[in-house]
């Protein structure tokens, strides 16, 4: 089971379902804070960040 992480500003919150971190990522997102939505795989692999349509982002870069 994977973790959720909600990264903004110099904090990180953690949720253990996609819906309650994307909940949170829109909410503060709403307020203009850049939020990062990035999902942390349970057998402790490199964390997956994702962009805000939903889909991985792999190469960190936007799409032109």
């Amino acid at each position: 089971m994977a973790v959720w992480v909600v990264r903004w500003r110099a904090l990180e919150e953690r949720f253990a379902s996609a819906s309650e971190a994307l909940d949170r990522w829109e909410r503060l997102d709403a307020f203009g804070l850049e939020p990062e939505l990035v999902e942390v795989p349970a057998e402790g692999g490199d964390p997956v960040a994702r962009g805000t349509d939903g889909g991985e982002d792999t190469t960190g870069k936007e799409e032109e």
